[in-house]
C-alpha cells in the first residue's frame, strides 16, 4: 500500500502561517512567570474544588463516614488557600501584562477564587 505524504505545515515565522509577531508585543520574563504561576494556581484551585465536591458527595451518599468528611474539609482548605493566591495573582497578572489575559479566563479565576469562601459561609450558616 503506497504511503500518503502530508503537506508540510508552514513554520510559525513564515509568511504563509498567518502569524504576525509585530501584532503581539513581547511580554517581559516577569510577566510570563506571573502568568504561568497564575494559571497553575487557578488549575490547583479548580482541582481542589472538584475533589472537595466529589468527596463531599461521597460523604453524603455513604452516610456518616468521617474519612470522607475530613478529606472534604482538607480539600476545602486547599481550595481556600489556592483561591486566595489565585485572586492575588489575578490582580498582579492583569497589571503586569502588556496584553491583558482573556476576559473569560480572568472571570473564571475570580469566580474560582471566591467559591471556596462562599462554600465556607454556607457551611457555617447551615
Amino acid at each position: 500500500m503506497p504511503s500518503k505524504k502530508r503537506a508540510a505545515r508552514p513554520r510559525a515565522d513564515s509568511p504563509k502561517s498567518g502569524f504576525r509577531p509585530e501584532l503581539f508585543p513581547a511580554e517581559s520574563k516577569a510577566a510570563e512567570a506571573v502568568t504561568v504561576a497564575w494559571v497553575l494556581t487557578l488549575m490547583s484551585t479548580l482541582a481542589a474544588e472538584a475533589l472537595g465536591v466529589l468527596t463531599r458527595a461521597l460523604a453524603v451518599s455513604y452516610g456518616p463516614a468521617p474519612q470522607f468528611q475530613v478529606l472534604s474539609g482538607t480539600f476545602l482548605l486547599v481550595a481556600v488557600i489556592a483561591g486566595l493566591v489565585t485572586l492575588v495573582l489575578t490582580i498582579v497578572t492583569v497589571k503586569v501584562r502588556r496584553v491583558p489575559p482573556p476576559r473569560p479566563l480572568v472571570t473564571l479565576a475570580i469566580v474560582s477564587g471566591v467559591v471556596p469562601w462562599i462554600t465556607i459561609g454556607l457551611l457555617l450558616w447551615r
